[in-house]
């Protein structure tokens, strides 16, 4: 009978939305190459950041 009632409630949950799963993030353009990624706010893309990381600085 547990089996039948275990059943009963997965069949039930089914079909409901599913909450409190991870918030998506917004589509952004990279400053740099104007590639798509998603992030909170506006900025570069990994490889631009990574690249920047790579050059020296500007004096």
């Amino acid at each position: 009978m547990a089996d039948s009632q275990s059943n009963a409630r997965l069949r039930a949950d089914a079909g409901a939305p599913i909450s409190g799963g991870p918030a998506v993030l917004p589509f952004q353009t990279c400053d740099g190459c104007e590639r798509a990624f998603r992030a909170p706010e506006p900025g570069h893309c990994r490889d631009c950041r990574r690249r920047e990381e790579w050059l020296p600085a500007a004096a």
